[in-house]
């Protein structure tokens, strides 16, 4: 069913009257099969005359009535199915009439539901599908005459979706059948079940009305007075009337409505008092996809909008919240008719904020009203950053109105296919923005010449109450960005280059510094998303920026009293200070690491970066910038300022007494912790990545001193890091690696620690299981016999609990007996068998050997 308003067929057990008058004829089943036959007639064309089952023929169609059925729905001439759609009402039927033992097909056409006023009775009326002749009226009765019973519907899909009354396998109801005073017995089959329940909702609500008048109307078998109001639809049968005043307001004005408006392409004008009738009307034509598409056509080049926003005003002077809930109802129902056209309309100046006030008054929220206009004007704010193009200015408020009216005033009673034609819609237009500032090469330059040394007097010369204009950049720069991850890659991806060769680097770096923390924010999503999607084009930036040499070349000499104050600042010292500086977001800080970690990570096929792509395996070493970026970043100060906050930790140091023991934990700031961890973790992270280079760094400065010393510390989470920083050194398989940690006496603090939380059940405990369990499984014999002689007596005390922790450390001891085991067998000198010659000694040969050497050699 269609989701604009309709209502389900009614789930109520449908079955034979039991007081209605008996059929000529025959039974009813038999002629239920009879009319399915007819009704599968009337949904396929037939190509030759054939015969019911009771003899009777049925008309043979002409061919050029075949092809005027098969005609497209576009066809708009006077006999084409839009004029016809409306000469007998919006449900096409077959009327037949029992004429002795068989039913007799009366033509086909559509049937209307309505009051005639001159003869005081609500009626069916059937009029000629190609003609408009009058086939059949009759007026509706207050006796339980009628029935419906259900047909095979020849489109099961559709039968398929409906829901099946109560008691019933065959699908929803098609056939209407009833008997007239007289005797005579008519059927209406209907060609979609919809149209069935539609007719069948409308009979169910004359014969209570009217049994519910009984005493004044019991002169008249199907008279009844005029209603006095008019519900939301005249076919529902939620608003079935208990008093003559709720009784459903006759449908003629809606069905001249309908029919000017197909006929003629006229449409109603909106006045105070039948806003109602013409939401109905519209509602109705919208089931058609031929006719919605022409009302959605109408309603645009008549500006019917126009004329309902100036009806609106006229009510809200007039404080009538009747019309103005059902203005709201007009607006909702000509929104959901998912036309493209009237949405490109309604965002346009002088019509969308018409709009808004229309949808303002909700009838759901009677008593309330929203202020999507005063947001608009007095909230939402347009900022006019650069000169554009007329045309792109216009799509810029067109995809902003768009995403308000998806995510705020329709948000509630959107569905699917509206809310696909709403995103498609700001789609096209997002691409033409996108495209422009990606070709427009002096609007580009206009952009990031603020940026520049020149540009920083002219930005706050243009600033407007006192805001500098370079944030407005940022801001335009930041939504256009986010705009672009809704298009294709390529296109995306292009616009990230244009916007970093043009100087994007340079805005980044002013907008981290900024003091507005809404700046702030918005360059650190900007600088995540470029860097996500094209970091080579960032690296290679930087590079340009500090004048890198090529990969293999020399670099220039510098004096050496070259610090971080004479060299030229990049992007990674300004994260570098955003990460050190206090009350600072913790998620601005967060993306700064992970836009670091992005800038310098080497992608491995072996596992340690997690599950990589193979493509982008292939674009890392595609990739040359990497190889020069990490060169630049090893070679000199760029890595010691980097890793500056860890070197000015506490240096780690024994306690020189009998046994060793730890040195007091250090204590860290609120404000330090984010910052150790996100330092350590990259630490840890570069090691296995970065191999020679990283193996360097650490070895020839005391970095792993410092790491060490965040061991004892109270956060768990640091230490936990220190641990993976160490479990890294470990997996990198580089002897000078190990002996430098020996040299340092790291190993202690390890073991120390370990037998501490042997008894605990946390993260920490399994995480000093697991590193010493890797160390015993891959045999570092290195550590192993370094930790065994030097701090033997505290491992086999820890091997002696009889925990987790303490069965590792005897398998620890094991390993190093087994070692030395091995290694005592290899130096000692195998001495001769008893009884064994001095020349039969292993190694020597053999005389058997020789012998048979001999034998096979020598002739046979």
């Amino acid at each position: 069913m269609s989701s604009y308003g309709e209502k389900p067929i009614p789930q109520t057990p449908i079955s034979s009257p039991t007081n209605s008058p008996e059929r000529k004829g025959g039974d009813l089943p038999a002629e239920d099969k009879e009319m399915a036959s007819a009704r599968a007639d009337l949904n396929a064309p037939r190509a030759s005359p054939k015969a019911n089952g009771n003899g009777i023929p049925h008309e043979e169609r002409r061919e050029e009535d075949a092809e005027e059925e098969d005609m497209d729905l576009d066809d708009d001439g006077p006999n084409g199915p839009l004029a016809r759609f409306m000469n007998g009402g919006p449900n096409r039927v077959k009327v037949y009439e029992l004429i002795g033992s068989g039913w007799h097909d009366l033509g086909t056409g559509f049937v209307r539901t309505g009051y005639d006023q001159v003869n005081d009775r609500a009626e069916l009326v059937v009029s000629g599908e190609h003609d408009g002749r009058e086939i059949l009226r009759r007026p509706i009765h207050k006796e339980d005459v009628y029935q419906v019973t259900h047909g095979n519907s020849s489109n099961q899909r559709e039968a398929e979706d409906q829901p099946t009354a109560s008691g019933s396998g065959q699908g929803p109801p098609t056939l209407i059948t009833w008997t007239e005073p007289d005797g005579q017995d008519y059927a209406l089959s209907f060609q979609d079940s919809e149209g069935c329940a539609d007719v069948w909702d409308f009979i169910l609500d004359v014969q209570t009305h009217m049994l519910s008048n009984r005493d004044d109307a019991e002169s008249s078998t199907s008279g009844f007075s005029p209603p006095a109001a008019a519900p939301s639809s005249p076919f529902s049968t939620s608003s079935v009337p208990s008093s003559p005043e709720r009784l459903p307001l006759p449908v003629s004005d809606v069905q001249v409505m309908i029919s000017n408006l197909i006929q003629h392409q006229e449409l109603p004008v909106p006045q105070l008092g039948n806003i109602n009738e013409i939401e109905q009307a519209f509602k109705l034509v919208g089931r058609n996809p031929a006719t919605k598409s022409k009302l959605c056509s109408t309603i645009v080049s008549r500006h019917f909008w126009k004329q309902c926003i100036e009806v609106h005003g006229q009510a809200e002077d007039l404080e009538s919240l009747e019309d103005l809930h059902a203005l709201c109802k007009l607006a909702q129902t000509l929104l959901l008719l998912n036309d493209h056209q009237m949405y490109d309309y309604i965002v346009t100046d002088d019509v969308f904020f018409g709009v808004l006030g229309m949808l303002e008054y909700d009838p759901d929220f009677p008593h309330l009203k929203a202020g999507y206009r005063d947001f608009m004007h007095n909230v939402s704010h347009f900022r006019k950053v650069i000169n554009m193009n007329p045309g792109i200015l216009d799509k810029v408020h067109s995809v902003y109105r768009l995403q308000f009216l998806m995510d705020v005033v329709l948000a509630r009673v959107l569905d699917d296919p509206v809310f696909n034609i709403l995103k498609n819609c700001m789609l096209f237009q997002q691409v033409d923005i996108i495209q422009y500032f990606s070709t427009e090469e002096l609007v580009l330059r206009d952009l990031f010449s603020y940026f520049d040394e020149n540009g920083e007097k002219a930005a706050k010369a243009e600033a407007v109450d006192g805001r500098d204009k370079r944030g407005d950049i940022i801001l335009l720069l930041h939504q256009l960005c986010m705009m672009a991850k809704m298009v294709q890659v390529p296109l995306r991806v292009t616009l990230y280059r244009r916007l970093v060769d043009k100087g994007l680097v340079n805005a980044l770096n002013w907008g981290l510094l900024s003091d507005i923390p809404q700046i702030r924010s918005a360059t650190g999503e900007l600088l995540s998303v470029v860097v996500d999607h094209d970091s080579a084009a960032v690296r290679n930036f930087i590079l340009n920026q500090v004048g890198a040499p090529p990969l293999g070349a020399m670099p220039a000499p510098s004096p050496a009293s070259t610090s971080k104050q004479a060299r030229k600042l990049t992007l990674l010292d300004t994260m570098q200070q955003v990460m050190l500086t206090p009350g600072i977001d913790v998620a601005l800080k967060s993306q700064m690491a992970d836009a670091t970690r992005t800038l310098l990570e080497v992608l491995l096929a072996d596992g340690s970066n997690g599950t990589v792509p193979p493509e982008a395996l292939q674009r890392a070493r595609e990739d040359s910038t990497i190889e020069r970026f990490l060169a630049w970043f090893y070679q000199g100060e760029p890595v010691k300022d980097f890793f500056m906050p860890l070197m000015r930790l506490p240096e780690f140091q024994l306690v020189k007494k009998d046994p060793p023991t730890l040195p007091p934990a250090p204590k860290l700031t609120k404000a330090q912790v984010p910052h150790i961890l996100y330092l350590t973790e990259l630490l840890a992270t570069f090691a296995l990545q970065h191999t020679h280079r990283s193996s360097f760094f650490i070895m020839s400065s005391i970095i792993s001193t410092r790491v060490g010393t965040l061991l004892l510390v109270k956060e768990k989470h640091i230490r936990i890091a220190a641990l993976r920083f160490f479990r890294s050194l470990l997996k990198m398989g580089n002897q000078f690696v190990y002996r430098h940690l020996i040299g340092k006496n790291l190993f202690f603090p390890l073991i120390e620690l370990a037998g501490r939380e042997s008894d605990k059940d946390n993260l920490v405990s399994a995480c000093y299981q697991e590193y010493f369990e890797y160390l015993k499984k891959e045999n570092i014999r290195t550590v192993i016999n370094e930790m065994m002689v030097s701090y033997g007596a505290r491992i086999r005390e820890i091997a002696q609990d009889k925990t987790p922790m303490g069965r590792i450390f005897e398998g620890l001891v094991l390993r190093w007996e087994q070692n030395n085991d091995s290694a005592t067998q290899q130096s000692q000198p195998t001495r001769p068998a008893v009884g064994v010659p001095i020349d039969k000694r292993w190694g020597q040969g053999s005389n058997d050997d020789t012998e048979e050497d001999n034998y096979f050699n020598g002739s046979d």
